[in-house]
Parts: structure tokens; C-alpha cells; sequence
């Protein structure tokens, strides 16, 4: 059966049983079990995030510019692999490295707190998507309901 056709079929033929609800929103439900928590994790590394001049040791273009580098904090050596904040990076070029004071390994080339945001957008955008759904399941179900004295056509 064609999903469109599926998708907008009667809903007083029973067709849309809560199984498949369930797998229409289920992406939408992961998308925010795994994204949640990263935002949180990023909000709170934001409030104590420090910057500190690291260098690049690996540059690639063609991989999203992929880019490695190294920061030394407290006199210990750290690395990390971000995407490049400009487009044409050399190997020894100095970036600003984004740390958390109190585990530099985590550390980005972007600051925290719009790394964070992004990622809460995106739970936004899932958890309305997964509400919109709900709705229209329950218009639609509504809709199908036979009111006294009217016939539902088949």
C-alpha cells in the first residue's frame, strides 16, 4: 500500500491503530532522546567554558573541514576534532579552542552556548513535529466519530 495513501486514509475505517502511530513518531521520539541530553550536556559545559589559543595538527576539506588540533591546559596536552571556523586552514594555524574548566576534554572549536542552542532548536522542532502528529491523530479520530442522526459514509 502507497504510505501517502495510508497516511490519509479514513480514520472511521480503523485504519490507523496506535502501533502505527507509534512507528510514524518513533524517529521523531529518538531524535529527542539523543539530542536532549547533548544540549543539556553542552548548556552546562557553556556555564563554565574557557578559551585558550590551541593549534591545528590536521586539516580536511573534502570531510566537512574536518579539522584536529591540540591546546595544552595546566600543563597538560589535549586533542580534539571539530569542523574548521573558516574555510581555508593550514596545519599550525592558531584557533580558539572552547573548554570545559572542569574536563578539558570536552572542547570545540565553537563556543558552548551556540553549539547548545542549536541543539535545543532542534529538540524544539522534534517535539512540535511529535505534537502536531498527536493532534492530527486525534482530529482526525474525532472527525470519524458518528454523530446521532448522521450516517458516516463508507
Amino acid at each position: 500500500m502507497n504510505f501517502l495513501v495510508w497516511f490519509l486514509s479514513r480514520r472511521d475505517r480503523n485504519d490507523w491503530t496506535s502501533r502505527r502511530s507509534l512507528i510514524v513518531t518513533l524517529p521523531f521520539v529518538l531524535g529527542v532522546v539523543f539530542i536532549a541530553p547533548q544540549a543539556i550536556k553542552e548548556g552546562s559545559a557553556a556555564k563554565r567554558q574557557q578559551t585558550i589559543q590551541g593549534s591545528v595538527t590536521s586539516y580536511e576539506r573534502f570531510n566537512h573541514n574536518q579539522c584536529q588540533y591540540v591546546f595544552s591546559v595546566w600543563g597538560k596536552q589535549y586533542a580534539g576534532i571539530a569542523s574548521a571556523p573558516r574555510d581555508h586552514v593550514t596545519v599550525g594555524d592558531q584557533v580558539r579552542v572552547y573548554f570545559d574548566s572542569q574536563n578539558p576534554t570536552v572542547n570545540s572549536l565553537e563556543d558552548f552556548s551556540q553549539i547548545s542552542q542549536r541543539a535545543k532548536r532542534d529538540v524544539y522542532f522534534l517535539v512540535a513535529v511529535i505534537v502536531a502528529f498527536a493532534c492530527f491523530i486525534f482530529v482526525s479520530k474525532i472527525a470519524s466519530v458518528p454523530v446521532k442522526g448522521r450516517s458516516v459514509d463508507t
